[in-house]
């Protein structure tokens, strides 16, 4: 092979022989419900905002100015005895 051991020219390789993503059919299973679940979420969130509903995930103009903090941390954390 060619390719093997050449990782740029081993993912040319491989997106070359997938085909054109129209020419697919995606089969979702039971184990894709997440998938599904997230799709349908985000259709109904569409179809709000082109009705003039409310954006999800937007705060609304009187709490505009709100701080959120998220929980996330950069790095190594102390492990914590339990």
């Amino acid at each position: 092979m060619p390719f093997k051991g050449n990782v740029r020219q081993e993912d040319l390789m491989t997106q070359s022989t997938q085909g054109l993503l129209g020419e697919r059919a995606e089969q979702l299973g039971v184990s894709d419900r997440g998938v599904i679940m997230f799709r349908r979420i985000v259709l109904k969130a569409i179809e709000s905002a082109l009705r003039g509903g409310a954006l999800k995930g937007m705060l609304s103009k009187d709490r505009a100015d709100d701080i959120i903090r998220l929980d996330t941390s950069v790095g190594v954390r102390e492990k914590i005895a339990r």
